[in-house]
């Protein structure tokens, strides 16, 4: 960090850690929405 540079400053020029798409989010929900699904019991 730079004098004088607050910390929301220095947050604000570092890079993105990763980007994502919305496609990729989409698969990776769906797999663990799957996954979650062999755990669920029915309702009653």
């Amino acid at each position: 960090m730079c004098p004088g540079m607050t910390a929301l400053q220095w947050l604000l020029t570092q890079p993105a850690a990763g980007t994502r798409d919305k496609v990729d989010i989409d698969a990776s929900l769906a797999e663990e929405r799957a996954w979650c699904s062999l755990f669920s019991m029915p309702a009653r």
